[in-house]
Parts: structure tokens; sequence; C-alpha cells
């Protein structure tokens, strides 16, 4: 999206600007909450994209148990939680993994 976070955040003020305290698309005030609770919701959308949720998921660490071949190029890794509970899945789901380093 955003090469650079100074990037997003220079565009995103630039956005707040024009659009809330410059009023030339908010003159009514219903209008403005709206729009600067849009906008809020997402930086939280994007906040939470980008640091919680990767911060959460690496509070619960699993550890491979075995790594299994399929056909073409497709693997098998099994896992088990380290420490928790860890999250129960139907067969033919998958997970997005990520490596510590």
């Amino acid at each position: 999206m955003f090469a650079d976070p100074l990037e997003f955040a220079a565009l995103s003020l630039a956005i707040l600007q024009v659009v809330v305290w410059v009023d030339a698309y908010t003159l009514l005030p219903v209008v403005r909450g709206t729009v600067l609770g849009l906008i809020l919701l997402s930086v939280a959308a994007l906040f939470w994209t980008r640091v919680g949720h990767p911060y959460a998921t690496a509070l619960r660490p699993y550890r491979v148990l075995a790594v299994k071949r399929e056909y073409g190029e497709a693997v098998t890794i099994e896992l088990a939680a380290d420490g928790h509970d860890g999250l129960q899945f139907e067969p033919g789901q998958f997970a997005r993994l990520r490596a510590p380093t």
C-alpha cells in the first residue's frame, strides 16, 4: 500500500486537514463527525493490522512437530501449541505462518 509510514502519515494528515478543519466538504457537524469517525476507525484498523495482531500472535508460539511433503508443491506442517491451548482447525483449512526472525 504505502512504501513508507511517513508517507502514510503525511497523506492522512493532509486529508484530515482538508476534510475536517477547513470545512471544505463538511459544513454540517453530523457529516464532520461521520468523516472523523471513519478516519479514526481506519487508523485503528491499520494499527491493529500492523501492530496489535502481530504482537498478539507473537505471544502464542508453536513448535514444529513434523514436516511432510504432499502432492505437487504442497507441504503439511504439524504444529503443537507451546504454552497455550492453540487454535482448532477443520480439515482443509490453512493458516499463514511467520517465522520469529
